[in-house]
């Protein structure tokens, strides 16, 4: 395969797998939606379909001398040339965000869920320009926008009732009543004292979790930050003057099931719209993984890993078969995954209360600079003529 030889083609690829590797981190937001909008995402589901189990065996040859030269011819084959520089910028992509955009999605979440909004939202005439524009596309795109919207409108936290009560001298008062917000988050203002956060299910099932207020100098902290009660874990956090509480659903944390959660994380990845990241927030194992990474924690990312490897070698037969024998259906189906995922990324989501004429004003700059993006990506895409597919 010659059309990834040159340096120019192999670095605008790894700069796309950069993009795709930090998009996979936000909840929300789907590496394969870049690579959709980048130009690339048919070369990524022709070249991994190319992957067979088969080729693990052939890696072991490599160390027997009277099969190696057989081996190596069968692993030539493999679309290196692609998958090389795009990986490599995937591991870089994932490895410069997984600290960076946590802290982005913390404390400026309205911000950036405004922009990759804006940024999705135009990156729809991708895949729907691709499209034949008759009943039969129209149905499948409505259908499978139904289904996304709800699909990523699960969630186990969303909009639960709250109770924070403070206690003083054994006097239980209510503090603050509300909900959680879309990342199962709830704040309340910071005061020196004991509190006890009241959390209700869908059938009125009461959870507490207390939490110390403290102060030391003009800086409220908190005494513990993370307290579990059964499947449901809160993270503490002191936001200026608010203290803020996150609520997450554990998940099992067994081998098997980090396993499953990579093959399921990763069909969500290759689809445009689904996010993986999103996908593991609903499995509760986000954090997780994202400790483990952070910690170097090979055993669990090694299991992750065989699941992933399992979900490509799974799916991206599908969507090739797809590709080729119902082009015009599967790009109508990638347009209504797109069109429901921005359910789950529509800023208003992140915010408390009445938005103001400014926030409004913020939140449509901060959209059309992400159109902006995509328009940029669009225009290096045709500038720097991608090259075509990878062919067996």
């Amino acid at each position: 395969m010659d059309q990834y030889r040159s340096w120019k083609n192999k670095a605008i690829l790894y700069c796309k797998g950069m993009a795709m590797g930090a998009a996979d981190i936000i909840p929300g937001v789907s590496g394969g939606t870049i690579a959709l909008i980048s130009g690339i995402y048919e070369h990524l589901i022709g070249a991994i379909s190319y992957i067979r189990p088969g080729h693990a065996l052939d890696v072991v040859k490599l160390v027997i001398p009277s099969q190696r030269i057989e081996a190596w011819e069968s692993l030539k084959k493999i679309h290196w040339q692609f998958l090389i520089p795009l990986l490599l910028g995937i591991g870089s992509g994932l490895l410069a965000m997984i600290r960076v955009i946590p802290f982005v999605l913390e404390n400026y979440t309205f911000e950036t869920y405004s922009v990759f909004f804006g940024l999705i939202l135009f990156s729809i005439t991708v895949p729907f320009k691709k499209m034949e524009k008759s009943l039969r596309e129209f149905i499948v795109l409505a259908v499978f926008a139904l289904l996304t919207f709800l699909l990523v409108g699960l969630s186990t936290v969303e909009n639960l009732k709250t109770e924070i009560v403070k206690i003083e001298a054994e006097k239980v008062s209510t503090y603050l009543e509300g909900h959680t917000d879309a990342k199962g988050s709830v704040e309340f203002p910071a005061s020196v004292g004991e509190f006890e956060i009241q959390i209700f299910d869908g059938e009125g099932n009461r959870k507490s979790f207390p939490v110390t207020v403290q102060k030391s100098g003009e800086q409220y902290t908190v005494a513990s930050e993370v307290r579990a009660v059964g499947d449901l874990e809160v993270l503490f956090r002191v936001k200026g003057d608010h203290v803020k509480a996150t609520f997450s659903e554990q998940g099992s944390s067994t081998s098997i099931y980090i396993l499953f959660c990579g093959a399921l994380a990763i069909s969500a990845m290759i689809l445009p719209g689904i996010s993986g990241a999103y996908i593991l927030v609903l499995l509760g194992e986000y954090k997780y993984i994202l400790e483990a990474a952070e910690d170097r924690d090979f055993l669990v990312l090694g299991t992750f890993a065989a699941g992933v490897v399992l979900g490509v070698l799974s799916v991206v037969r599908f969507l090739r078969y797809m590709l080729e024998k119902h082009h015009s259906v599967t790009m109508a189906a990638l347009t209504g995954i797109m069109v429901g995922s921005l359910r789950k990324i529509w800023p208003g989501n992140y915010l408390t209360g009445v938005p103001d004429a400014k926030t409004l004003l913020m939140a449509a700059g901060l959209a059309a600079a992400g159109a902006l993006l995509l328009f940029v990506l669009e225009f290096l895409s045709v500038k720097f003529q991608d090259p075509e597919p990878p062919a067996e």
